[in-house]
């Protein structure tokens, strides 16, 4: 019997090859859609009250349909929501989802139309009820598309009273044809709020209320840029009875004094950008409580390269974009210079909220570009490890800025770090796992703009010979470091090593002496080699972190494991004031010494490897040569390329994404390695301590080889194995096919063995599960892409970077005093070694939202939660 869906059951007249079907109706859709909505506004637009005395308003969500498969593999699938009147059955239609095509399990989103608004009496005995007909569209006559109605789900007021909690539940559809298809389902009771996101997301509007306004730091779609204009960028102004160059000041002068501020030479640009900001934005992350704030500021660039040279004395216009966890904002442009420095009075200044505490910060500059078609160029970019910084210290410093393996100038920031709490935050970064961060933006420029200061170079994802050379090249570089870690491990094996003591350097190998031992009582007490094969890791582990504890240049210094250890318990503040050159002369000669040293063993290895190939030509004389016709229809090298590029790129891609993230680990960069130290300290004291590890031990080791190859596995072999993996004599008496052909025919005709499992009620469940969260992540995703935009990424929790971002040595550090607990400082009288801060009447503030949703059916920004 064909059924027609109720409000939408006209055949649908499309000529076959004209349209694929699955979207040949949208037209119709949006037409039938159009009255749809005109009912939900007359529903609402008297007045935005969700209760009358004898209504109820619900906001309804269709999550999905499941068990479609009996249908076929290409059900085109929609739904249709209607009210029904108990005393003539007559049918309103509310709303109508768009049509997924091609999937027996659909889900429906903000995208497709998957939420409404119903209004039903409270006086349940009149009968009204919500009615749900699952319809699919389907080819009847040749060239025509039907649609029909696969079944029913009606809803009453006491359901939608007792279920309204916004839980996801399941309702069966009622057909008298198709059984096991069940509907997904959410509703609760609809409030103010809910109606005017409605309209905005899922009516045609564009998330207007999370647009950053043209003006300030959010505006990473360059809404509003200061123009160049027709004024010139320098002009000659007279100081000290003397005339000299004036530069025009960007992006425009301050606003309590414009007069003097228009042009400055740059000297006293210089000393103005390093004044306190005045102009701050607040990045407020989506968290409703976070570990502290970031307060950074961007102060300038030297030594940028000139992006601009096709343009007649045009030079870089320079940008620095931000992004930390899930805010993306940027500076003000600075036109035509190579040096920019950037006013307290403009955009530069930024405090983000810190929601976990092993989150990075990345930075990167930028030439602005105002052609639409062209992204804007890349300079360089810096990650920033806040974890790396001491409390309440004002830092100033100069980061080198690098683009796929080339330098490209600097970048100076002013960097302060304040938590609320030391302990918590430090026990977060440790033990507790970071969330993950995604990024909206509505413009494929400003997507850009996003992926290059997460990812880096974006030319490095597409596999090219120049991508595999400079990926090539990095390896390169990794095999020098594991060359300098075999020059530890020969200094371990010779026993080398010594210690000062009172002045005096003595002969004392240590670590040499840590490791015999260890694996002596290994050798010795195998029940120990567990503990020992832990206790040894975390060794060199601890080793690793009180050297660069002790670096001798600050910028290169890591906190101690010991003053990790502390922080857990206590919230203590180190005071820090570091000098400009600080350790500089020191630090160059460590790395020289440690550079030399891996030299040394790749000299060694190299002289070693030509010395084997020596031994082999000498072997190769005395032995028979192959005389068979070599063909030599391409090179060696033009066969890699056509054939094997892609998977030279992928393998040299993830040693070098793997080989950062040990650096990192290894170089105590990375929140985790404290964590696993402690863990295996604990576990290898726990282990040595256990008196029944010989037991434990034993019995393992019996019942692998029990399990494995005990005699029991011919009883599960004639049980379960057999009827589906034959035995030879089975394959003999029952004959073998022919062909190969014939062989897969036969073969694929047989029983799975895993059929029993697949369908047995646990892989159900987990499936649901998984189900479960597919359908939050797509919805959240279709909320996210209403709310901010199309565009999307991922923010990275960790360092990925190639070049790790190590201050210059010309960078330097202040104390910074705070006057009260939550971090913000009022202007303190002038001391040594002190940052002086201006009051907090003096600054300005501005507010950037994060992108944090939530809420469920309809997610909204924090800004609109209150």
């Amino acid at each position: 019997m064909f059924r027609h869906c109720g409000g939408f059951g006209r055949r649908e007249s499309h000529a076959k090859g004209s349209d694929d079907g699955n979207s040949s109706s949208d037209d119709d859709e949006e037409e039938d859609y159009g009255m749809h909505r005109r009912r939900e506004q007359d529903l609402t637009s008297s007045n935005h009250d969700t209760t009358t005395s004898t209504t109820s308003r619900f906001l309804l969500e269709i999550v999905g349909a499941m068990g479609l498969s009996t249908l076929g593999d290409d059900v085109a699938s929609f739904c249709v929501v209607s009210k029904v009147q108990a005393s003539d059955n007559k049918k309103s239609v509310i709303h109508r989802t768009k049509t997924i095509p091609n999937d027996t399990a659909p889900i429906w989103t903000l995208k497709t139309k998957s939420i409404c608004f119903v209004e039903l009496d409270k006086k349940s005995q009149t009968g009204e009820k919500i009615q749900i007909e699952l319809c699919r569209k389907s080819v009847g006559i040749p060239g025509i598309m039907a649609t029909d109605v696969i079944g029913t789900v009606e809803l009453t007021y006491p359901i939608l009273l007792a279920n309204g909690d916004s839980n996801r539940r399941e309702y069966p559809v009622m057909s008298e044809q198709h059984l096991g298809i069940v509907l997904a389902l959410r509703f609760r009771k609809a409030t103010p709020q809910d109606w005017t996101t409605f309209q905005e997301l899922h009516l045609g509007g564009n998330g207007s209320s999370t647009r950053p306004r043209a003006d300030n730091a959010g505006d990473v779609d360059f809404e509003f840029v200061s123009s160049k204009g027709i004024i010139g960028n320098h002009t000659t102004v007279v100081e000290n009875n003397t005339s000299q160059k004036a530069y025009r000041v960007w992006p425009f002068p301050d606003p309590d004094n414009p007069k003097d501020t228009t042009y400055m030479t740059k000297s006293k640009i210089q000393q103005i950008a390093m004044e306190p900001s005045r102009s701050w934005v607040e990045a407020a992350g989506g968290a409703t409580d976070n570990y502290g704030s970031i307060f950074l500021e961007i102060l300038g660039c030297d030594d940028l390269p000139n992006m601009d040279m096709e343009l007649v004395d045009g030079l870089t216009d320079a940008f620095v974009a931000c992004v930390f966890e899930d805010n993306f904002v940027r500076t003000a442009v600075i036109h035509d210079s190579l040096n920019p420095r950037w006013m307290p009075w403009s955009h530069r200044a930024f405090e983000f909220h810190i929601q976990h505490p092993s989150s990075i910060l990345m930075l990167g500059v930028f030439d602005y570009d105002d052609n639409p078609l062209e992204s804007h160029d890349p300079i360089g970019r810096v990650v920033i490890v806040p974890t790396l910084f001491e409390k309440e210290t004002m830092y100033t410093l100069k980061y080198p800025l690098y683009h796929e393996n080339e330098s490209r100038g600097t970048l100076t920031v002013r960097l302060r770090i304040h938590w609320h709490n030391a302990a918590d935050a430090s026990k977060a970064q440790s033990f507790v796992r970071p969330p993950r961060f995604i990024i909206n933006v509505r413009t494929a420029k400003a997507w850009k703009t996003l992926r290059y200061l997460t990812r880096g170079s974006t030319d490095m994802t597409d596999v090219t010979l120049e991508s595999v050379k400079l990926y090539a090249t990095e390896v390169l570089e990794h095999w020098q470091r594991y060359c300098y870690f075999l020059d530890v491990l020969a200094h371990i094996l010779l026993w080398r090593g010594r210690v000062t003591v009172w002045g005096c350097s003595i002969w004392f190998p240590i670590d040499s002496i840590v490791f015999f031992v260890g694996l002596s009582l290994a050798v010795e007490f195998p029940a120990y080699m567990p503990s020992v094969a832990f206790y040894l890791i975390a060794y060199a582990l601890l080793c690793n972190n009180y050297y660069l504890s002790n670096h001798p240049s600050p910028w290169s210094r890591v906190r101690s494991f010991t003053r990790v250890a502390v922080n857990n318990h206590f919230s203590s503040t180190q005071k820090v004031v570091i000098e400009p050159e600080k350790g500089a002369e020191e630090a160059q000669i460590l790395r020289r010494l440690n550079q030399y040293k891996g030299i040394r063993v790749m000299a060694f290895l190299y002289t070693s490897i030509m010395g084997a190939l020596k031994v082999y030509r000498v072997y190769s004389k005395n032995t028979p040569v192959d005389i068979s016709t070599v063909s030599k229809s391409g090179s060696v090298f033009s066969k890699l390329y056509v054939n094997y590029l892609y998977y030279a790129h992928v393998c040299l891609r993830m040693v070098c994404k793997y080989s950062r993230l040990f650096r990192n680990f290894v170089n105590w960069r990375a929140g985790s390695t404290y964590k696993l130290t402690i863990d295996l300290l604990l576990f290898a004291t726990t282990w040595a301590l256990f008196p029944y590890k010989h037991v434990i031990i034993n019995i393992s080791l019996r019942a692998v080889v029990w399990i494995i190859l005990g005699p029991q596995n011919k009883f599960i072999d004639i049980i379960w194995v057999q009827p589906y993996y034959r035995t030879k004599e089975q394959l003999l008496a029952d004959g073998i096919p022919e062909t190969v052909e014939e062989m897969k025919e036969e073969i694929a005709s047989r029983p799975n063995i895993l059929e029993n499992m697949l369908t047995s009620k646990w892989v159900h469940e987990m499936g649901k599960s998984g189900r479960i969260v597919v359908e939050d992540n797509l919805k959240l995703q279709a909320a996210r892409e209403a709310h901010y935009g199309k565009y999307s990424e991922a923010v990275p929790a960790v360092d990925f970077s190639r070049f790790a971002s190590v201050p210059t040595s010309s960078s330097f550090a202040q104390t910074f005093v705070s006057l009260n607990g939550d971090g913000e400082t009022t202007a303190i009288k002038s001391t040594d070694g002190c940052y002086q801060d201006i009051g907090s009447h003096k600054k300005i503030w501005s507010k950037v939202p994060g992108q944090k949703l939530y809420g469920n059916i309809i997610p909204i920004p924090k800004t609109e939660v209150g």
